[in-house]
């Protein structure tokens, strides 16, 4: 899966370093205006980076949505139609054929390629949102629909995928941190060296500036880090009850025996008896304490 996410990362961000960070440094192309910052084909880079953005990003959410549906739409049609040669047209299928004329879903190549989709789609969303801010909201949009055409690709096109418990995301988790911090380098680069808005800072200066920026915005996030848990509680407590749950039913571990002894004092005794009555050990009726003065077995 790292391999896999290396891959795609090179091959989907290498345009935008270019053009942020070092075609201003290379020499303006023969016939370009003198006011063309090296080949950056503008005024600055800010701009080419900025369509160049839209396009790609666009275009990959527009192109990952419709492949997503029509690929297993078209695979479901050639299953169904190599399965079925042979069969009359007119005899109806029971409703166990109907589902093993489904895909298998498989859940850890679909599982990676998922993740690996989810990751690329966050670096272009954070990586370089000083150029396109837009693309967190285009990211938003894409996920609201991206979430609608998956549930009715599974129900739609695979048979019932099996249940797999796991801890946590693994890999992934320590990818999606890294291009969080990655977005932090890459933005303040931008604002400090690649837009124009102090651009009569000192290189000195710009250093400084970038790294103040980058070190807090970096602090700020470990900070949240530790702050937000990553359960809220609410979620541990049903996570543990029904664990509790699962160890009574599955397991058969036997209830507690809260019902112990306790031995009524004499001073009780002295306020709550007929002065007949002899100190004696009972059980309380609650289990918990003797404050109610009866026994069990009243």
């Amino acid at each position: 899966s790292v391999r896999w996410f290396v891959f795609q990362f090179i091959n989907s961000y290498t345009s935008f370093f270019f053009i942020a960070f070092i075609a201003q440094y290379l020499g303006r192309p023969a016939g370009a205006p003198d006011s063309f910052r090296g080949q950056c084909g503008a005024v600055d880079c800010m701009q080419p980076l900025a369509i160049n953005m839209a396009i790609i990003f666009g275009t990959r959410l527009t192109l990952t949505n419709f492949l997503d549906v029509f690929l297993p739409w078209l695979y479901k049609k050639l299953k169904y139609r190599t399965e079925t040669k042979g069969i009359p047209a007119d005899k109806k299928l029971t409703p166990a054929e109907e589902d093993y004329m489904l895909m298998e879903y498989d859940n850890m190549i679909d599982s990676i390629t998922n993740y690996a989709d989810t990751a690329i789609q966050y670096g272009f969303t954070v990586l370089f949102v000083t150029a396109l801010p837009i693309a967190a909201f285009l990211s938003l949009f894409n996920n609201y629909v991206k979430v609608k055409f998956r549930a009715w690709k599974l129900f739609s096109f695979y048979q019932r995928p099996i249940p797999k418990g796991a801890q946590d995301i693994g890999t992934w988790q320590t990818i999606f941190a890294i291009i969080s911090v990655a977005a932090v380098v890459t933005n303040g680069a931008l604002v400090c060296f690649t837009m124009t808005a102090i651009q009569g800072f000192t290189y000195y200066a710009k250093l400084w500036v970038f790294i103040g920026f980058q070190w807090t915005l970096i602090a700020i996030q470990f900070i949240a880090k530790f702050i937000i848990d990553d359960e809220p509680m609410d979620v541990v407590i049903q996570k543990q009850r029904m664990e509790f749950i699962r160890r009574k039913i599955i397991e058969k571990v036997e209830d507690e025996d809260y019902g112990e002894e306790y031995e009524i004092s004499d001073e009780y005794d002295a306020e709550h008896d007929d002065g007949h009555a002899e100190p004696t050990k009972s059980k309380c009726c609650c289990g918990f304490c003797c404050c109610c003065g009866r026994n069990s077995s009243d």
